[in-house]
């Protein structure tokens, strides 16, 4: 029964994301974007600029597509992560639906659980669908240019897609809790896109050193745990080290494993405050 109403709350979680006009509009607006990105590498490729991708990434034109969608996914998703998290809790609030699934026979724990695998579950949908989309354009622009460096690009697509996923719930999961928290929807959704920013923010080392500033101790170290702690210092630590073309699958996938278990920890801290606050205090 327990997940039964689980599945019934996430189903319908889904289903409200779906077919929210903001969502939506903001899908449209991310298609377009990597659209017209897909279309600047093409100009590139067409223009000779080819020098500086093969500076970056020897001959493989495989490990270059693979970086490109792997920017789309991580950093523009992380945008429509944001949204997600925000709508889940915002849209039950405007329709006053939280207070009827409140004052059904269902435990808390039970809703909470149902919107966040909801939300997760339309997450990784919309990650899916836009890798399918963004190759799709990659072929149809940049075709010659991708198709003798297939494999490299396919034995990517896998830690790209998992990397993006865990990336972007981290996003999702730390926006539900602030809409948790706060009950403006707009509000919710700046502090949402603020973190994000933060995030880019922290992996600056000028940045991180003046706000070290601010705390006791040994500002280098304070420095080098600010940068270590921001989502985007693992982002960059993985490009840097998966899209090299000397490694095959099973190396990019160990040394992707350490930003992958810290994004998790973040993550799992995340869920579980949602959690606590939802169950403790009044979100109505």
């Amino acid at each position: 029964m327990y997940i039964n109403n689980v599945l019934i709350i996430a189903k319908k979680e889904f289903s409200d994301l779906l077919s929210n006009w903001m969502m939506l509009l903001v899908l449209a607006v991310y298609l377009i974007i990597i659209l017209v990105n897909v279309f600047n590498i093409n100009n590139m490729l067409v223009a000779d600029s080819a020098p500086i991708i093969h500076e970056l990434f020897g001959d493989s034109y495989g490990a270059y597509f693979a970086s490109c969608l792997f920017w789309d996914l991580t950093k523009f998703g992380s945008i429509v992560g944001v949204m997600i998290g925000c709508l889940s809790m915002a849209n039950e609030r405007h329709n006053n639906a939280l207070n009827a699934l409140l004052v059904k026979p269902l435990f808390r724990d039970t809703i909470i659980n149902g919107k966040l695998l909801g939300s997760i579950a339309f997450m990784v949908f919309i990650i899916g669908a836009t890798l399918v989309f963004d190759t799709s354009a990659l072929f149809l622009f940049c075709g010659n240019y991708l198709a003798p460096f297939l494999s490299d690009y396919v034995s990517r697509l896998i830690i790209v897609f998992l990397f993006a996923i865990i990336y972007v719930m981290f996003f999702l999961a730390l926006s539900m809790l602030i809409s948790i928290l706060v009950k403006s929807q707009a509000f919710a959704m700046i502090l949402g896109l603020m973190a994000l920013y933060i995030s880019e923010m922290m992996n600056v080392y000028e940045f991180a050193w003046n706000v070290s500033s601010l705390f006791p101790g040994d500002r280098g170290y304070t420095t080098n745990l600010i940068l270590s702690l921001s989502p985007d210092t693992m982002l960059w630590s993985l490009y840097l080290t998966i899209f090299k073309p000397s490694l095959d699958f099973f190396s990019a996938l160990a040394l992707a494993i350490p930003s992958i278990e810290e994004l998790l920890l973040f993550i799992a801290v995340a869920c579980i405050s949602s959690y606590i606050v939802f169950t403790r205090r009044d979100v109505t």
